[in-house]
Formats: C-alpha cells, structure tokens, sequence
C-alpha cells in the first residue's frame, strides 16, 4: 500500500511521538551465531529485549504503540550468505520460504555472518553466472535483487546488517579492503538513493552498518571485540557497545519513517535583476534535509528556456545539505521574465515551487536636448547644431531612420541605421537653411527598434542686413568687428566687411574649438554686413567667432572672443 502524508505550509514541523500510531511495532530477527551473541546477553546484562523496554520507556512507548522483537536462528539450513538471501526473496530456495515471516512480523532483520567477509575479487558481469562466487559484483547485484524485493512489501520495514567482519588472523588485507568498499557502498550509496543503477532507496529500508562499528581503518575486525584471536565472533564487550547502538538506531529509522523528511530552502524565491539579452547569470539555493529521515530530489524542471536548472546529489542525508544551481539567460529585451522552478521531491510538500524572476530591459532612447531652436539665422545660410542622444540600458539599440516635415529647411547628417551600444551616445547634427525671413517650427523623429524619440525644432529665419558707407563706397579692407554687446544675454550683433564679393563662413566656437552653429554661410557681394545672434539655445560661457572669406586666391581669416552671461 502507499502511504498519504498530511501537507503542512511551514517547512519545519514537530510530532509528538506518543501521538504516532506505530505501525511497525514488532518483528522477528533472523540470524545465525554472530547475530545471537549481539542479541545477548552473551554474558552480559545486556541485551536486545532489556534495550528495546528502556528505549520504549524513554520515548513514551507503550501498549499497541510499543516495540517488541523475537528472534530466530534463520535460515535454518546450510549459510545465511547474500547469494542465499538473494534467491530467498525471489522464492528460489526450496528450504527457506519467507512469505509466512513477512506476513506474521511487520519488521524483518536479517544479515550474513562473517564468511561474507571472505572476498575473493571485485569481479564483472560474468560473475552473475556463478552467484555464489563473493566478488563485489556479485554482491552489488544480490543486495540490489534484495532491496528490489523488499521495497515490493510496503507493509514491512526491513533492516538489513553490513558484512560481519574478521579477524585479522583469518583473513588478508585485501579481503579486508574489499568488504570494507563494498560496505561503504550499501550505506553512503546504495541506502542514500545514490547508486545509478538502483536510484531512489526504498523509506521501509535501513541499512544497519554493523560492519564499520566494529572494525579498524583497514576493515579487520577490533581485537577488543573478538572472542579471541582466531574467533570472529563478539565478544561480551561488542554485545555491550553494539547492542544498544543497533537497537537505537533501528527504532531511530522506523519512527523517522511514519514522518516525511523536511525540506529547508535558503531562498524561497530567486530575482536574477538585470542582464542584457543573450548573457548568462547563474543563482544558487541551498537544500537543506532538516529531518532525520532521507530526503530525495526525484527531479528538477523550469517552465521556460530561459531559465534552467541543475543539481548535485539526488539523495539528502538527514542534517546534510546539497545545491541546486539555477541560471537565466534572456533571449531578447523585455521588461520581466517570469517563471518557477519546480522541485520534486518525497518531502510532504511533494512539488516545491520556487518563484523565479529577471529582466533585460528595453533599451530606451534619450537625447541631451529637449529642443533645438536656431535664431536668427539668414535666409539662405546653413546653420548646424548637434546633440547627442543616449542608451542608458544594458541591451544596444538601432537608430533606423531620422525625419523631418520640412527636409528644405530642416535636415539631418547622420549614417543610418546607427547601433548604439549599452551606456553608449550618438552625435546627431541637424542643419537649419531657411528660405525665407519668418519663423520655422518642426520636428526631428528619431525612430529605434523600441519607439520613437521626438525632438521639437523651432528656426528663425532673418535678412543679411546690409549696412551702407555714407559715402556709398565699398570698405577698403577685411575686418571683422567686435560684437557688441559684450558681455550679452541672449542677443548681440556681429558685423564683418568684405572688400570684394567673397565665399564666407562666420561661424561660433566653444571654449575647447568645437563648432556649436554657423551664422552665414556663402557667396556674399562686397560689402558691410550685419549679423543678429540670439544664443539663447546656449549655456553661459565664453565662445569664439570666427570669419573665412575666401576671394581669388587669398583667405582672410579672424576669431574674436565673446561672453554670454546668463
């Protein structure tokens, strides 16, 4: 039958164990010498029933709930070796039948006396054909048969004993070595859920490590718990240390099995924050066992590709702990990415749902300027002005296109379409010609991959106002005059005269000879002229003006400083 746990919303949870319905509450042990010396008293005061009524004394057992055990010199015929036990519970042995066992007594434990301990190599897969051959192979398969069998009677909980050792006199080294590997295997592989072949251990099983209790760091059995040195069997001093020790940890395991293990998160959620598209982040949580009973993670899975999922160690000791790495890499921008990762497990919360959250935001587009207004530039000349727009994001963009309503009066100077990488800007450069002395208004709509950036336009266009000699002749000279006023806020004048019809520039610089806009820009006639500039589109500070004019083969050329206080 299967068993229902009830499920708690808190991961940490006390039972009272006088509550518990002990199910389990009497078995049989089955054993030959060796088992009979731990059952005792081995001339001892110690012994299995003395130490189950203490034990149900000090945890409140009594009446039907109670443990009681009897025991039996079993199988009765010829060896109680894992190649017998084998063929026992696949009811293959003529001599041994042990369904009336099961089905009289809830608990069964059973072991191997010490000739178990006599192996003869690591062995292969051909030793199959020879089952009694004591190879590690073999005995992986027998225990593996053996637990496969038990693991089909749900209605038993089943202690099964590691090897029985020897004395050192009676075996070898390397006899020693192999059944002390092959011990270690059935309890920190086999018992927690970690061998490949067998998977995920039965809860109605616990393996009792008999043998590493009583042996030395080689695997030959302590010299203080022989009979004597050339007898493997215990000693008075093994039944007195061991005997309590098998009969706590039996109890131990099969009340810590009316209860599912308890699973402890060190997060309950996990935000992986912001990363750009196509870079991969990795976040851990830590899966505590805080239980006494084996906590197994039957498998992981998130929803999204997005998001994915490993872990270490499927099987979880109680009071040990294992990882469980989750990493989010987003394929393309977009503000949240939302998903859970889903933790199967034989805990009472048997699928724990872990909330899982990243973005990688939609690169944004911003400019320097909220607007651009180009004052009393000349009918016909060519002003410029440049700004910069920015990605502020960590995912790049693309500029596709820049337009205007007016292209003969407005235009732009850029080289489309333009990436623009995280954190990164873009220099834009707008030209202002107009055609005509009156006011302008546009806009600039800069279009990207993620909307549309619009910057408002605001032009003025003016006359080049000529200014006469008195006498009505031409100047005899080049001169650029110094503005005035100066210092001025927001508007000064600017005249300049040509002796002869000349290709001009006039144009303003910036403290460090960056160009900031051009004021006249041309073939203009000989002649005296003034220029209105309105810098109302600049920052205080002090600037240049400059004069090109270029007649024949000669250039004339002349900078004046200005100050523009806010």
């Amino acid at each position: 039958m299967k068993y229902s746990w009830p499920v708690f919303l808190v991961f940490v949870f006390t039972v009272s164990v006088a509550a518990r319905t002990n199910k389990f509450n009497s078995g049989i042990f089955l054993h030959h010498s060796t088992g009979g010396r731990i059952w005792g008293p081995n001339d001892t005061s110690v012994s299995v029933p003395q130490q189950i009524d203490l034990y149900n004394t000090s945890h409140q057992l009594t009446d039907s709930n109670a443990f009681s055990l009897t025991e039996q010199h079993w199988p009765v015929a010829s060896d109680n070796e894992w190649a017998r036990w084998h063929r026992i519970f696949e009811d293959k042995d003529s001599t041994a039948d042990i369904r009336p066992i099961l089905k009289d007594n809830p608990i069964v434990i059973i072991k191997s006396c010490f000739p178990s301990s006599q192996m003869t190599g690591s062995g292969g897969p051909a030793d199959t054909l020879t089952p009694d051959a004591k190879t590690i192979y073999n005995y992986k398969w027998h225990l593996r048969s053996i637990v496969r069998s038990m693991k089909e009677h749900p209605d038993n909980f089943f202690i099964i004993w590691t090897n029985a050792p020897l004395v050192r006199t009676v075996t070898n080294a390397m006899q020693a070595a192999r059944s002390d590997s092959f011990c270690t295997w059935m309890k920190d592989t086999l018992a927690r859920g970690l061998d490949a072949e067998f998977g995920t251990f039965p809860r109605n099983i616990f393996v009792f490590d008999f043998f590493h209790l009583t042996t030395d760091k080689d695997g030959f059995m302590l010299a203080k718990f022989a009979a004597d040195s050339y007898d493997s069997h215990p000693n008075k001093v093994e039944t007195m240390e061991i005997t309590p020790r098998f009969v706590n940890e039996m109890f131990d395991a099969i009340l810590d099995s009316y209860e599912p293990p308890v699973m402890s998160l060190s997060s309950v959620s996990l935000d992986f924050g912001e990363h750009a598209a196509g870079s991969k982040s990795a976040m851990t949580i830590s899966l505590r066992n805080a239980s006494r009973a084996q906590l197994y993670i039957d498998s992981i899975r998130t929803g999204a590709l997005w998001f994915s999922a490993a872990f270490g160690k499927a099987g979880i000791a109680p009071g040990d702990s294992s990882v469980i790495t989750v990493s989010f890499m987003p394929d393309s921008a977009r503000p949240a990415y939302i998903d859970s990762l889903f933790i199967y497990n034989n805990s009472s919360l048997r699928v724990v749902a872990v909330p899982l959250r990243g973005s990688s935001p939609i690169p944004t587009l911003t400019s320097s300027d909220t607007a651009l207004t180009f004052a009393g530039t000349t009918t016909g000349d060519t002003v410029r002005m440049t700004f910069k727009v920015y990605n502020r994001t960590i995912n790049p963009l693309m500029i596709r296109t820049m337009t205007v309503s007016y292209p003969l009066v407005f235009s732009c100077i850029a080289q489309l379409p333009a990436a623009v990488n995280p954190r990164d800007s873009f220099l834009v450069t707008v030209r202002f010609t107009p055609k005509m002395a009156e006011t302008f208004i546009d806009s600039l709509a800069i279009g990207w991959d993620g909307g549309m950036l619009r910057i408002p336009l605001l032009g003025v266009g003016e006359r080049l106002t000529t200014v006469e000699a008195r006498d009505g002749s031409l100047p005899r000279e080049f001169s650029l005059s110094q503005n005035f006023p100066n210092p001025f806020n927001p508007s000064t004048t600017i005249r300049f005269a040509l002796p002869e019809d000349s290709r001009v520039l006039l144009a303003v610089y910036d403290a460090i000879g960056r160009e900031t806009l051009v004021l006249a820009e041309g073939d203009i006639s000989a002649g005296v002229y003034s220029v209105a500039f309105n810098a109302a589109q600049l920052s205080s500070g002090m600037y240049f003006f400059r004069i090109r004019a270029a007649h024949h083969d000669a250039v004339y050329t002349e900078t004046r400083r200005f100050i523009l206080m806010k």
